[in-house]
């Protein structure tokens, strides 16, 4: 962190940034799970107009996801054989 840095950092922040930064992320993402995504997962609180948008939405999420992996697959490959 210090490596080419003008001013030197001072040692309680590698502490914050390798245990207590990590902690708290996890639980405001626990808390979010907890709170946002459970409920939006299962589809509570949405109109029944609204539903097969919303797995219409999902199931267009999990192609464009598969297909940038499936790309990314193709090139590690292709980088392989060029190793």
């Amino acid at each position: 962190m210090n490596k080419g840095g003008d001013i030197k950092i001072p040692r309680i922040f590698f502490f914050i940034m390798k245990y207590i930064t990590p902690v708290l992320l996890f639980c405001i993402m626990l808390w979010w799970l907890i709170e946002d995504a459970i409920p939006t997962l299962v589809v509570t609180n949405v109109e029944s107009e609204k539903v097969p948008y919303i797995w219409g939405a999902r199931i267009l999420m999990l192609i464009i996801s598969s297909g940038i992996l499936l790309m990314i697959r193709r090139a590690w490959k292709k980088r392989k054989l060029r190793v």
